[in-house]
């Protein structure tokens, strides 16, 4: 299913009356850049998700809320440089060489709650967030525990709301 497709399904269930998380996993831009090399594509992707991120905001009713994060940021780091220069690394011909590994960066957690009750802050006790805090805070969210092994959640919830 390509990301128009599951967009489109993401819109309809937004649109309707729901209840519970919709989660919608869009590997597009790693499939187009770090896996195909196309640059054309990549940009295509990134410039259709942003559209339909604001249509997707546009959706939620006050109760809901919104969470945007990726798996690595291979938008940020799009070709593999030498470690020395901080410059490109070169095919033969002088083409730029795609960075097709996941990289380390770090990936944007943004939660938007059109509330705006300010009820939700970041947790302190988290002082490298990264990808182990995710599944964590989706179960908080859901409000299931997480299991001991896993990392603590993002999140803190004011007690005053």
């Amino acid at each position: 299913m390509c990301i128009r497709d599951r967009l489109r399904a993401v819109g309809e269930a937004l649109a309707e009356e729901h209840s519970g998380l919709i989660f919608a996993n869009l590997v597009d831009f790693d499939m187009e850049w770090g896996h195909r090399n196309d640059a054309e594509r990549f940009a295509a992707a990134l410039v259709y998700l942003d559209s339909q991120l604001g249509r997707f905001l546009s959706l939620l009713e006050p109760t809901d809320a919104l969470i945007i994060t990726a798996d690595h940021g291979n938008a940020e780091e799009m070709f593999e440089l030498d470690k020395k220069t901080g410059q490109p690394k070169l095919h033969p011909d002088g083409r730029p060489k795609a960075k097709t590994a996941h990289t380390l960066n770090p990936v944007w957690f943004i939660i938007y709650d059109p509330s705006g009750t300010d009820c939700i802050l970041f947790n302190p006790e988290v002082s490298t967030p990264g990808l182990t805090n995710v599944a964590s805070t989706l179960l908080q969210l859901l409000g299931v525990e997480a299991p001991d092994i896993y990392d603590p959640p993002l999140l803190l919830f004011k007690k005053e709301c």
